[in-house]
């Protein structure tokens, strides 16, 4: 999962409707303090469409429906 791809949400939230569309804005991991070096966990900060608001998710809540190519 990349910027700017075009992402629909599979997993319905408070505030985020399933099917609802976004764009990732942002990529990253996160470890946690204390926890052993793979447990790394990738989250991607989606700008909605529907509510003009930012979230994020887990990758595999989402599905990518249009990927950027650079």
């Amino acid at each position: 999962m990349k910027v700017g791809d075009l992402v629909k949400i599979t997993r319905p939230r408070i505030g985020c409707q399933i099917n609802s569309l976004g764009l990732v804005i942002r990529a990253y991991t996160v470890s946690f303090p204390g926890s052993k070096a793979h447990d790394n966990y990738p989250v991607c900060e989606v700008f909605m469409f529907s509510g003009e608001h930012i979230r994020r998710f887990l990758p595999r809540d989402l599905e990518v429906l249009e990927a950027t190519t650079l």
